[in-house]
């Protein structure tokens, strides 16, 4: 692969550099004003908490009291001072504090952006982006459906004449159910992780699908024959490999298993392979109009977790590493071995 990785000193460079100089004016900007804060938020407690406490010893006055005047007058002070404290204090800071987090949110979507350019001039970067629900159901991955759908963080770029794209997304299937009389409803995770498409070395005009396959592994040919009869008057057929390795993985489908064996050569399997063990998941691919697409689960938020402005380095360093992460499935797939040239991306499919 003749994408370059960019060195530890290279990044650094770029963020003192580039994106330092950002983030100096937003915090310039959006100062946090904390112990500011704290003090009034404190004040504001303490004038709330001794106005409660008079009225409560005002009541227990008897009518006619000397005391009994004074308190009230002094209660209705501090609840009132409180009140002036919660209106020009405390609602200014929330204000301050919502217009920073807005703006955090652009100047992170502008330092994501800057870098991924600095990786590579064809990359791009975009924080939110639509749910690909044409490439998503055209895969076959997920036949079930799904009530809700989401998607962030797309990255396209172009390595070795191999244009790819990649998105976080996350589907699932909202289920109605009783408790206790009432009616509620819950959230049943179908998806999360990263979709990945990329074009594909060779040409094909089939629908292929390669799912991690847990009954092949316990039940062994038993599995095989029953998935035989399941897919009876699909027109998904399972088709028989040479290496029982990866059968014991992965379940292949196709509308033309011998178009899938030339997908699926041994040296490619091997790759597939040699990919499950790197990122030790359940991978899902559909091989569809000359392209590969990858489902890769994962729990947490890529690009995104730990982005911490006071150690931008270190987070810039971070989101890097997790993006080679990504963008080795083209080296270890051997994507870039380039037989045709296809253009699928480009058409819009997504």
């Amino acid at each position: 692969m003749n994408f370059k990785i960019k060195s530890k000193d290279q990044i650094k460079e770029f963020c003192q550099a580039e994106l330092a100089p950002l983030v100096q004016v937003f915090q310039e900007k959006y100062p946090l004003n904390v112990p500011s804060f704290k003090s009034d938020f404190i004040r504001f407690i303490e004038f709330f908490i001794l106005g409660i406490v008079l009225l409560k010893i005002n009541e227990r006055l008897a009518e006619g009291h000397k005391l009994k005047f004074l308190l009230t007058m002094i209660s209705l002070g501090a609840l009132f001072y409180s009140g002036i404290i919660i209106f020009t204090k405390i609602s200014v800071y929330i204000k301050q504090y919502m217009a920073r987090i807005k703006a955090l949110e652009a100047l992170k979507q502008t330092l994501r952006s800057k870098l991924f350019s600095f990786l590579d001039k064809t990359f791009i970067y975009k924080r939110t982006t639509e749910f690909p629900k044409k490439l998503y159901e055209e895969s076959g991955l997920f036949p079930q459906g799904y009530d809700s759908a989401h998607a962030e963080d797309f990255c396209s770029g172009t390595i070795d004449e191999i244009n790819f794209e990649l998105r976080e997304i996350r589907t699932a299937n909202i289920e109605t159910y009783k408790e206790n009389g009432k009616t509620k409803k819950r959230s049943i995770p179908i998806f999360r992780g990263i979709f990945f498409c990329a074009e594909f070395n060779k040409n094909f005009s089939g629908h292929t699908l390669i799912k991690t396959d847990q009954f092949e592994s316990i039940f062994g040919n038993f599995a095989r024959d029953a998935q035989k009869l399941f897919n009876i008057g699909s027109s998904l057929k399972v088709v028989e490999l040479e290496n029982g390795d990866f059968e014991k993985h992965f379940k292949v489908t196709s509308t033309d298993p011998v178009e899938a064996r030339f997908i699926l050569s041994p040296t490619f399997m091997e790759k597939i392979l040699e990919l499950k063990a790197l990122k030790n998941c359940e991978l899902q691919f559909s091989f569809i109009n000359s392209h590969v697409l990858i489902a890769l689960p994962h729990k947490n938020d890529f690009f995104d977790g730990n982005f911490n402005l006071e150690k931008l380095h270190e987070s810039i360093e971070l989101l890097v590493n997790e993006l080679n992460s990504l963008l080795e499935i083209i080296d270890v797939l051997d994507l870039d071995a380039k037989l045709w040239k296809t253009n699928y991306i480009k058409k819009g499919v997504s």
